[in-house]
């Protein structure tokens, strides 16, 4: 199926006479602007269930690893064996360098937002202060 879509894409970006280079591009020609919101939410969807699948199976990983080691007969009653005690610290671990990670890709667009908000600022002040009619 991935070998199919993969194949439907290149084919139908290769009809669609403005050549664009992303899926978002090649749903707004085709079908609009709803297109970029029915893509970014099946790619929040897709991510989110990846993030979970990634959480779960290192949790039940390391707390079975874990339990290998523990001589005890009710592991499962333990807390060291539970999925919850590996996934928070991942999580916790992995969220600060995911947040750098995209505001180092969003750096562009906060220096451009931090400069139109100055001129803007600039401006209003400007028309207060030399405009006779405001």
């Amino acid at each position: 199926v991935t070998h199919l879509a993969g194949n439907m894409y290149l084919y139908v970006k290769d009809i669609v006479p403005d050549h664009p280079e992303s899926l978002f591009e090649l749903g707004y020609m085709i079908i609009g602007r709803k297109s970029i919101f029915l893509l970014a939410s099946i790619f929040i969807i897709n991510s989110f269930g990846l993030c979970m699948i990634y959480f779960i199976v290192f949790g039940d990983t390391a707390g079975q690893l874990a339990a290998s080691f523990a001589d005890d007969e009710t592991l499962d009653s333990i807390w060291y064996t539970k999925r919850w005690f590996y996934s928070v610290p991942l999580a916790v671990v992995l969220l600060p360098l995911v947040l750098k990670k995209e505001l180092a890709e969003l750096a562009w667009i906060s220096y451009v937002l931090f400069i139109s908000l100055t001129l803007f600022v600039i401006l209003n002040f400007s028309l207060l202060v030399f405009d006779s009619n405001f």
